[in-house]
């Protein structure tokens, strides 16, 4: 179904928006209705406790019931662990590692694998990341970029340094076999040891409980550069063959 007060999708048999936790139950109940206001109620008294019953009266509709506590702590932590945007007929959410979009039944990020927090109960807690304890997960980074968050369970971050370290250290190895230290050569050196070395940073920041600095976005920055880097050299390269 979905919410008259947002638009989110939500399943059938919810009782409540998961994103702005409007209750459906109530919405639809006709019992649920204020009463209507009756003029001849007397006006409370200053310090009173309670306002005065009058005969004929029905009694104070009761509260809505409390949201559960994970859907609680979520709401009092503010709303910027639940960005949401609206794009056509699909409601998606930002994740707060990579800031990556993602559709709002995915509970997970599709680019860094983040777990989804801020929306419906069984995600509104983070989950237990697995480790290996001790200084196995830097080891295994030191000999190959990328395994070490495999290891504490961040397999999309893992996998893209892993491959990235793979591309621009053998094309720098290649190239340096092939036609000795160039230009391209120096830049995927550089680009593949900046990236093992960050990737140690970054797992000593995990273990401390801080932020990452080869995020996803930062990440696709830095292959944006490098990229641009070895076509400009290129063209320099084809420009000064012609003369």
């Amino acid at each position: 179904m979905r919410c008259p007060s947002c638009g989110a999708h939500n399943v059938d048999a919810a009782a409540w928006c998961t994103q702005c936790f409007e209750r459906f139950d109530v919405r639809d109940d006709p019992s649920q209705d204020p009463a209507p206001a009756h003029p001849e109620t007397p006006p409370i008294a200053p310090g009173s406790a309670s306002p005065p019953v009058v005969a004929g009266s029905p009694p104070p509709l009761p509260g809505p019931p409390p949201l559960p506590p994970e859907v609680a702590a979520v709401t009092a932590g503010g709303a910027t662990q639940r960005d949401i945007r609206v794009d056509g007929d699909r409601i998606e959410w930002r994740c707060a590692s990579c800031e990556g979009w993602n559709p709002l039944e995915r509970p997970d990020c599709g680019g860094c694998g983040s777990a989804r927090v801020g929306f419906t109960p069984d995600t509104a807690t983070t989950p237990v990341v697995a480790t290996t304890g001790g200084a196995a997960p830097l080891l295994a980074s030191a000999l190959l970029p990328g395994l070490g968050h495999l290891l504490v369970g961040r397999p999309g971050s893992g996998i893209a340094r892993l491959l990235l370290w793979l591309l621009w250290a053998g094309g720098a190895g290649a190239i340096l076999v092939s036609a000795g230290l160039t230009g391209a050569a120096l830049v995927l050196a550089l680009a593949a040891i900046g990236l093992w070395i960050l990737t140690l940073h970054d797992l000593l920041q995990l273990a401390r409980g801080g932020a990452e600095v080869l995020t996803g976005r930062v990440l696709a920055w830095c292959v944006v550069v490098v990229t641009t880097l070895l076509v400009l050299l290129a063209v320099a390269g084809a420009g000064g063959a012609r003369t």
